[in-house]
Parts: C-alpha cells; structure tokens; sequence
C-alpha cells in the first residue's frame, strides 16, 4: 500500500516546494489549454526535485483530460488524479485514455497509477463500486468541500454528513485494500487543516490533500505509515 499522509497541491507557476510530501499534485484542472506547456515543464522540474508526482486533471465530463495527459503524462510521472468521477463508465474511459497517452510516451501500459475522488452524492453513493472500478486505483479521496456544498451544510469534519462520507469512503477503500484521503478544504488556514487531519485519522483515513505546504509535514505526524509487506516464506516439503 503506498504512503499518501501528505499529498500537495501546487499549481503550474507556483515554486517548487522546498519539502517532498508522499505525493505532489500538479493541479490542472482549472487552467487553459494554453498553459499545458508550462504545465509540463513544472512536471520536468517536480520530477528533478524527487518529487511523486500525480497530474491531477480536468474532470471527465469536461473533455479535457485527453488533452492534459498529452500535454503533461511524461516519463517519470507516477499517477493521476481525477476529479468528478460519478461511474464505473468514466474510471474506464480513463484507463483506455492511459493506455493511448502511455503508448505515445514511451511509458510501460498500466504503469501509470489513478487517485479517484469522491465530491458528490452520485459518487458517494457508488463508492464501493468505483473502489473496485480499476486495477490502477492507488487511492479514494474524499473532497469534503464539494459535498458539504452539494448538500448546503458547512464544511466542518465534525458535521454528521461529512462524517458519514468520511467512513462511507474508509470502508470502500478498505474492502478492496485502498488507502481512503481526505480532501483540502477551502478558504482555512494551515492549523485547520491540521485540526481536520487529526479528526480524519480518527476516521480512518490515511492521509490528507493540502495546499499548504507548511501543513504536508505535520500530516505525516499525523497519520500512520502504511504497514510493511511481509515477503511470503515459501512453504517447505512435508517431510
């Protein structure tokens, strides 16, 4: 299971971070097609510095994720995160998407890992069914802003709706060995977020998505290290 108690979100101008969280998210999916080129050059620059980095693309429904993944799916890059997914349907159009962008970049198929957010009730009513959805999945992420506005309830983890999304998407995660994260929320300030991360451990989940990058550290206190694969002991000839 991959460590994801830190994933930051950064933007294609912004500088490079000077502290390398589990996962870097260059976030793609409220710029202009162009800006793709310096989109990818940002990816170069993450990767140089050691970073893990996950694309994270338009929503499927905007027809856009083509276009970023040609753009920005270079070698190097670990994954992608995809907002908005309400089916099975859209995890495997972008498997097959994947598969066309690995193709042209040289990049081994299936290589490339996906990170699937839940921000709607549709979504959140299938998570089971979308956690099973791609043998990609590395991660559930659960975006507790965008359900907290979908449902007209403030964003707060403590609200009973958010808490019900919070487990809803720890068990699904959980029953196809899934890690489950929780979202940044907006307009908060880093002790927030800290505060929030705290209660998403509570919850079960793994880690947290912040862009702040004073706060990515002080989630890897936060959260535990995924647990240590034990190599299988080959069994011995009966005697």
């Amino acid at each position: 299971m991959d460590s994801v108690r830190s994933l930051l979100l950064v933007g294609p101008r912004q500088p490079l971070p000077g502290f390398v969280p589990d996962a870097t998210l260059l976030n793609l999916s409220d710029i202009a097609e162009t800006e793709l080129a310096e989109a990818r050059e940002q990816v170069q620059r993450l990767l140089e510095a050691g970073h893990r980095v996950y694309l994270h693309v338009h929503e499927v429904q905007t027809q856009r994720v083509r276009d970023d993944l040609l753009a920005t799916l270079i070698e190097g890059v670990y994954g992608v995160s995809v907002p908005g997914v309400v089916s099975t349907d859209q995890l495997t159009y972008v498997d097959s998407l994947l598969e066309e962008v690995e193709r042209r970049a040289g990049i081994t198929e299936g290589l490339t890992a996906l990170g699937v957010w839940i921000d709607s009730a549709r979504g959140l009513v299938l998570a089971s069914q979308l956690a099973g959805g791609s043998h990609r999945l590395t991660w559930l992420g659960v975006d507790e802003g965008a359900l907290a506005a979908e449902v007209g309830v403030d964003a707060q983890p403590q609200s009973e709706p958010l808490e019900y999304a919070w487990y809803t998407v720890v068990f699904a995660a959980q029953a196809n060995d899934l890690p489950a994260i929780n979202g940044a929320a907006l307009d908060v300030d880093t002790e927030s977020e800290v505060d929030a991360a705290r209660l998403a451990r509570q919850a079960g989940l793994r880690g947290m998505l912040t862009r702040y990058e004073n706060a990515a550290p002080r989630f890897n206190e936060i959260f535990p290290a995924p647990p240590a694969e034990t190599p299988e002991t080959p069994e011995s000839d009966a005697s």
